[in-house]
């Protein structure tokens, strides 16, 4: 059959209607968790909180649906570039076949990728004014700050909300937006 040839004694099969069923991972990471700390110097206050996970496998939906080759005009992921054209050519992505799409791009292991990340979630700058300068200006406290939030997400897919379920998929949301606060406290 034109469809199955064995490498190295494992089947392999260009229809996906062929392949093998297997346990390949988990969702659950090996850790998670979060670091926080606050420094104080004088009259500076730098608090910073990241989250992180170690571990688990995230099946990347939204990555499948911009590499397929099946309709014209649609959302194409530029990975496509390096798709299979000829023979001697070294890729992980099968050659642009609109008639081959069910296959390219079936749900498969090829979708996972690694669950681990970085999150620098918040960091908050504060400088209170001294109570010599408070006295003068007649009020009892005054406090100048900038704050950030989601200022970096250290993951395997750039774009990709790795946070956004436990379940292990991922679902059309954009990653979280970068905030940046400054502002000032003041009491009288």
């Amino acid at each position: 059959r034109p469809d199955i040839r064995i490498k190295g004694g494992d089947t392999l099969s260009t229809l996906s209607t062929n392949a093998r069923y297997g346990y390949v991972g988990t969702a659950i990471p090996d850790l998670m968790g979060g670091i926080t700390n606050i420094f104080s110097f004088k009259n500076f206050e730098l608090s910073v909180l990241m989250t992180y996970q170690v571990g688990g496998l995230i099946y990347d939906n939204n990555y499948n649906s911009v590499m397929t080759y099946s309709s014209w005009g649609g959302a194409m992921h530029r990975d496509l570039l390096n798709a299979w054209k000829q023979p001697g050519d070294v890729t992980d992505i099968p050659r642009l076949d609109p008639t081959k799409t069910t296959d390219n791009n079936a749900s498969s292991s090829r979708w996972l990728i690694d669950g681990s990340f970085l999150n620098l979630r918040s960091v908050n700058l504060t400088y209170t004014l001294p109570k010599t300068l408070t006295d003068r200006l007649k009020i009892s406290n005054a406090r100048i700050y900038a704050a950030a939030e989601n200022l970096f997400l250290f993951s395997k897919r750039q774009g990709m909300n790795i946070q956004q379920n436990f379940s292990g998929t991922t679902s059309n949301t954009y990653t979280q937006a970068r905030i940046m606060t400054f502002g000032i406290n003041l009491s009288f």
